[in-house]
């Protein structure tokens, strides 16, 4: 038995080992889905790619259809397969509004269904219809049945995106919460799907080749357990301490014994359900970090949409330096956040990207843009790379803020304002389409509007323990504060002590 006193969670975490070799295994399992989620949902860059050279025929009035050799051979495409141009070419860029629309719908699903049915199960059902309708989508017979396979593959991933933030926080101990919620293979996978795509180029081997890729992570099954905290809080105690157990024994350690870790759960007193967060007194957080997820995904696809990618010719190349980006702002994230904290990390990052997007309004302004493209380039790479970043700290941020009951639920629902972002970029570009500084400007607005609400409404909550019942968060909240007034009271005691003797100096 360990010589540290439990009094909390965390302290059972510490025991069992805080992030020991299992937990390390337990996690690169977990963060899998983001290598085969980055496969998935940017491979319509590779396989909704139109020929760099086509025209449309004029119709054939006995078949109704075109010629078909109006397309470059060397492209393999749904855009060739089923002649996705001329009158049809909108139809691309409706599949990819269903497939983000999955986002939405998956989001707002596995984020109560996590809370209630547990995380493991919801995670590996996810990751089935992540991977499963994409392998099925290789092999349909015409685009409306491919749009309704990247609509469940947009579920199957907006689930995992909630429960992939979650899922690690939970398993290890207060100082790893900013590695694990912040480390992922995303931006890995993004560079991955480059040369896959340039050596597998017909388009249904590309899918085929990269849904096959999962096939190993499918046997975490047997090795990643259930969240012990989301068991404590389901009074599930036996079930919760054998994995605890588990833990202790790969790692090395001794558990805590089931007495302590009953005595030491907090609980809400009545079943606890994801309208909690609408309350009065969560409804100031939930609204701000709403606000947050649309404005950092809204500006993320505003300025993909308009990134200059003519700097570069290449596709694969292209798609590897997105990537790329992403990458050192994964890992900038983490040693911010450990460093400054998430609120300061998250304001850091919001400067950032707002004077890259001032960077964009002024050059535009100036009506000279071409001329001056390598510091636009310059600009949305700065607003770009610290809208990913802010994106980052948001995950692990909205996951701290609310207890175990309803962090996925909680996390699902900064998800759906994100996507909500995401889907309104598009519409901002359209509305503005004969002002095209337009969409920079909302954008701007709403970084100004998020650091003002963000700066006042927002605590902070680095080396916090993570509360697993409202209850739990309420008293955490009372005692920080009880510790601000003591500091204060301490500082003006101290302030009128050094007035005196400072008065008593003089007069003497």
């Amino acid at each position: 038995m360990s010589l540290l006193p439990i009094r909390t969670y965390e302290d059972v975490m510490n025991t069992v080992g805080g992030f020991g070799l299992y937990q390390k295994i337990c996690f690169v399992f977990i963060q899998m889905a983001d290598l085969f989620g980055a496969f998935i949902v940017f491979s319509p860059l590779l396989v909704a790619a139109a020929p760099p050279n086509w025209s449309c025929s004029p119709s054939n009035f006995t078949n109704g259809t075109n010629s078909s050799q109006i397309f470059h051979e060397e492209i393999s495409s749904i855009v060739t397969t089923w002649q996705l141009v001329c009158d049809k070419e909108w139809i691309p860029n409706v599949i990819n509004t269903i497939q983000m629309t999955g986002f939405f719908l998956g989001a707002a699903i596995f984020g109560q269904l996590s809370d209630s049915a547990g995380r493991r199960h919801t995670y590996f059902f996810g990751n089935l219809l992540l991977v499963l309708p994409c392998l099925i989508s290789a092999f349909v017979p015409n685009w409306y049945y491919y749009a309704v396979c990247r609509l469940l593959t947009g579920i199957g991933f907006g689930g995992l995106q909630v429960i992939s933030s979650v899922y690690p926080l939970e398993i290890v101990s207060k100082q790893y919460r900013s590695l694990t919620g912040t480390f992922g293979f995303w931006a890995i996978g993004q560079m991955l799907l480059a040369p896959m795509g340039y050596f597998f180029r017909k388009w249904q081997t590309l899918l085929i080749v990269s849904c096959s890729t999962s096939i190993p992570f499918f046997f975490g099954w047997f090795f990643v357990p259930e969240s012990p905290r989301w068991l404590l809080q389901k009074e599930r105690y036996s079930e919760a301490h054998e994995i605890l157990e588990k833990i202790a024994k790969k790692n090395g350690r001794s558990c805590p014994d089931l007495n302590i870790i009953k005595q030491i759960t907090v609980r809400d007193d009545k079943r606890v359900s994801c309208m909690k967060l609408w309350m009065r007194k969560n409804f100031k957080k939930t609204a701000v970090i709403g606000l947050s997820w649309y404005t950092v995904n809204c500006t993320y696809y505003v300025i993909s949409y308009n990134f200059p990618h003519d700097l570069i010719n290449n596709k694969y190349l292209s798609l590897f330096l997105i990537g790329c980006v992403d990458w050192p702002a994964m890992l900038s994230v983490i040693a911010a956040n450990r460093l400054t904290g998430r609120k300061n990390s998250l304001f850091f990052y919001t400067v950032q990207a707002a004077i890259g997007i001032l960077i964009i309004l002024v050059l535009n302004a100036l009506e000279k843009p071409k001329n001056l493209k390598i510091l636009l380039f310059i600009g949305g790479l700065i607003a770009k790379g610290c809208t990913v970043a802010a994106m980052y700290v948001l995950r692990i941020y909205t996951a701290e803020t609310f207890p175990t009951v309803v962090r996925s639920s909680a996390v699902a629902l900064g998800s759906m304002f994100g996507c909500t972002g995401s889907i309104s970029a598009p519409l901002l570009l359209i509305i503005f389409q004969k002002f095209p500084i337009g969409p920079f400007l909302v954008i701007f607005v709403l970084f100004v509007l998020m650091l003002a609400f963000v700066c006042f409404c927002l605590n902070e909550t680095r080396n916090l323990h993570l509360s697993d019942s409202f209850k739990e968060q309420q008293a955490a909240m009372k005692d920080l504060d009880e510790e601000k007034t003591f500091d204060l009271g301490e500082l003006v005691t101290t302030g009128k002590k050094r007035a005196v003797f400072h008065l008593t100096s003089q007069t003497n």
